[in-house]
């Protein structure tokens, strides 16, 4: 079904992006009168009263410094006022906004709800290109931006910045996973204000990452932008004191400790201390606020051990944030559990659909109970938060900064609380292989992830040696969640997924494992094919494999077609179509080796089935073209009308039809013992075709398309030969002529082949 092109552009829309989306339910924002300056530069800018030639506004800090904050309250004072397009709001945490593929769609989605008209030229666009999304930043930006509102500039609609929406706001660049996407983006959206007069002003907001500063340093990036930085020239120091100020009265008034704390709490010393500490970090104040806001503590007392952290060091901007989270740190009972948790949270896979962010889930991962995660994590409320407002949901776990995913990955400001990278993912990837004996999904899905980030460690080698492909395929059965992500990556295309990383982690012996883990995937296609056994469909799916050799040139009419021709057994459990469709190489490998197929091997004895399989379809006599009469049949009603009336008087197609039933019936029953068992097994094929009517021509004609090259490799086998003899097709032939005529000569190649055959071992005799 082809969906609707305005649903295309919703399915490639990250919502989460908006700067009003319920996903990013009370996002930071500039405290109320803080930041006024800041607000007031950038607005003057976006109304055309400084800085007329700048189309861009290049908003930069160090982390924690607010930026977010300053975007969100940018977006919400401009969307009140009528002049904002678009915004997109990057997050590394969030899957489906942490990569640069989903921008573009995101803010055309945005102008077809801003700007009048632009929807209906949008969804032409998209109706006429369905894969526009999947091009380059460039074009989709021409595309989806600029052709939609050539009419609209033409007419001055985008003249006065002050009443046309003409403002969009990319947020967090940096936390955009590929930093050459991020260059990529940055050069786009120059390259279309300058040569496409895009009728836009761009805010994007990131960290003076140095890749980053280079792109808006080199090129044309000069002449077009404007750069604003988040320094000491904004006198950060008020706006943070006026901050702590606010927040200690609400403490003081709303917390539910309050009778704990002192009337004259805190003394004016102690707030200049802490606006001397932030240095100039909004992260700073806001996380120590948190801090002291703790429900389950004493407010003074927490304030306290704040007061005690070792001095600042002015020439660092992360120093007092490092302190800080020293000591939160230093606060947890079981820091190794904590770090191990949060390792979980920040190393896990994100383009899992059940990525494992919710309580219950890691500590089922991490073999903790449900309550213990809870617990651990209890102290580092101020930087970690447990979302409970999902309902039935599994509870979720979020790192409210990512500055602190720099602190803990980077030994020299983190030090006894440094979390190595390679050292996780290797305990990861050894939690994974143990359980995927138990039947979690997560591990299944992660697994490959973490393997190619890992180290060759002892523990690792033998849990990769110990992995039994049966107890995998037990564990995708018998799981739901499993069934559901296996369909994302069917097993056997993770097999081979997960051999190629054995050759990559590094071992001694990594041909050894290889060749044992090898060994296993091949006896495991084998157990498959005994629960199959010779039936003639099975020969046919493995015989198309073969000849094709790629799943590129192997296009079923219906998977659920072949998948029924071929009658799964009741103690298969997993499919050979899955096999012969996702690993083709490995299968087409195995059935051509003798040494490791045996009996399996594909030769003519098994490709001479598969053929007669497909001329006993052929010929079936429920094959006739729609309405009582062939081809043949219409063209003599067109040019005998009165021979055409006089045959059909007396029935005569109708009788032509029961001739040719007769006559397959009879070829069927020839053989039968030795074939075919009973039941009979077209009649599955039967009761399939009345249901799938509306593609059986499709079946008929991929049949028709492999049968010659199935004959020309074909051995002698008496039942094919005379089918073949006799060269007799169903009435659906006639609307595929040119793959009949092959299919004829095919068969005369065969018979006269075969004969030849004969006659050499009669000489030779």
């Amino acid at each position: 079904m082809i969906r609707a092109a305005f649903e295309r552009l919703q399915q490639a829309t990250a919502s989460a992006a908006f700067h009003n989306s319920s996903e990013r339910f009370d996002p930071p924002r500039c405290h109320p009168r803080t930041r006024v300056a800041v607000l007031e530069r950038i607005m003057n800018w976006i109304l055309g009263k400084e800085d007329l030639n700048a189309l861009i506004l290049w908003l930069y800090g160090p982390a924690g410094s607010g930026k977010s904050a300053i975007a969100q309250s940018i977006a919400e004072l401009c969307d009140a006022a009528n002049i904002l397009l678009a915004t997109f709001f990057f997050s590394r945490s969030d899957h489906t906004r942490n990569r640069g593929d989903a921008l573009i769609p995101t803010l055309a989605y945005q102008l077809a709800s801003n700007i009048p008209g632009a929807r209906a030229r949008i969804e032409k666009i998209v109706d006429r290109d369905p894969l526009i999304f999947k091009r380059s930043l460039d074009a989709q930006i021409k595309s989806l931006l600029v052709d939609p509102l050539q009419d609209l500039v033409a007419s001055g609609y985008f003249n006065d910045p002050s009443s046309s929406p003409r403002l969009i706001i990319i947020d967090g660049l940096d936390e955009c996973q590929d930093f050459r996407v991020q260059h990529q983006i940055i050069e786009s959206i120059a390259h279309a204000l300058q040569q496409h007069h895009l009728p836009f002003i761009f805010l994007i907001v990131s960290r003076p990452e140095q890749h980053i500063s280079y792109s808006f340093n080199s090129g044309r990036l000069p002449e077009l932008r404007i750069s604003l930085a988040l320094d000491n020239s904004f006198h950060p120091d008020d706006d943070i004191r006026l901050f702590l100020q606010d927040s200690f009265l609400r403490i003081k008034n709303t917390h539910p400790k309050m009778h704990y704390i002192p009337a004259d709490w805190p003394l004016s010393d102690v707030i200049e201390s802490l606006v001397k500490k932030a240095s100039g970090q909004f992260i700073f104040a806001a996380t120590v606020m948190r801090y002291t806001s703790s429900t389950r503590h004493i407010p003074p007392n927490r304030l306290d051990i704040i007061l005690g952290l070792r001095p600042a060091h002015n020439d660092t901007p992360f120093a007092e944030l490092d302190a800080l989270y020293m000591h939160i740190l230093s606060s947890v009972d079981d820091v190794e559990s904590a770090l191990l948790i949060i390792g979980t949270v920040l190393l896990r896979w994100q383009e899992a659909i059940l990525s494992h962010r919710g309580l219950h889930e890691i500590a089922k991962f991490l073999g903790l109970n449900p309550g213990d995660v809870e617990v651990i994590l209890g102290d580092l409320a101020s930087v970690i938060e447990i979302d409970t407002g999902y309902g039935y949901m599994d509870p979720q776990i979020h790192i409210l900064h990512a500055s602190l995913e720099d602190f803990l990955f980077d030994m020299s400001r983190s030090r006894r609380f440094y979390i190595d990278p390679r050292l996780m993912h290797t305990k990861f990837a050894n939690q994974c292989l143990q359980d995927l004996n138990s039947t979690f999904h997560y591990a299944y899905m992660a697994l490959l992830f973490h393997l190619s980030k890992t180290l060759p460690t002892s523990d690792l080698r033998m849990g990769i040696l110990d992995l039994s492909f049966d107890e995998v395929l037990q564990g995708v059965v018998n799981d739901r969640h499993a069934r559901l992500v296996s369909i994302l990556n069917p097993l056997p295309r993770w097999i081979t997924s997960f051999l190629t990383s054995i050759k990559m982690l590094g071992f001694e012996d990594s041909d050894h494992i290889y060749a044992h883990q090898f060994a296993s995937y091949d006896r495991l296609i084998m157990m498959e094919l005994d629960k199959y056994g010779w039936k003639p469909a099975t020969q046919f799916l493995l015989s198309i494999v073969c000849i094709v050799r790629s799943t590129a040139r192997l296009h079923f009419p219906s998977s659920s077609w072949m998948s029924a021709q071929i009658d799964k057994p009741d103690d298969s459990q997993l499919h050979l179509y899955n096999i012969a469709f996702h690993d083709p190489e490995t299968l087409i490998a195995f059935l051509e080796d003798s040494t490791r197929s045996g009996i399996y091997v594909m030769g003519d004895d098994k490709y001479a089935v598969a053929a007669l399989w497909c001329l006993l379809v052929l010929g079936h006599p429920n094959e006739q073209l729609p309405g009582r009469y062939t081809n043949h049949d219409l063209k003599m009603r067109r040019n005998s009308p009165w021979r055409w009336r006089q045959l059909a008087t007396i029935g005569f197609f109708k009788k032509r039809r029961q001739v040719i039933k007769k006559t397959w019936e009879s070829w069927v029953d020839f053989g039968a013992t030795n074939l075919v068992p009973a039941p009979h097994p077209f009649a599955k094929f039967h009761r399939h075709w009345e249901i799938h009517k509306w593609h059986s021509r499709q079946v008929y004609s991929f049949i028709l398309k492999f049968l010659p090259e199935m004959l020309d490799r074909s051995g002698k086998l008496d039942m094919l030969v005379k089918l073949a003899r006799r060269r007799s097709f169903a009435d659906t032939s006639l609307k595929y002529p040119r793959r009949t005529k092959r299919a004829k000569e095919a068969m005369e190649r065969y018979v006269a082949r075969v004969a030849g055959e004969g006659s050499a071992e009669e000489e030779a005799s």
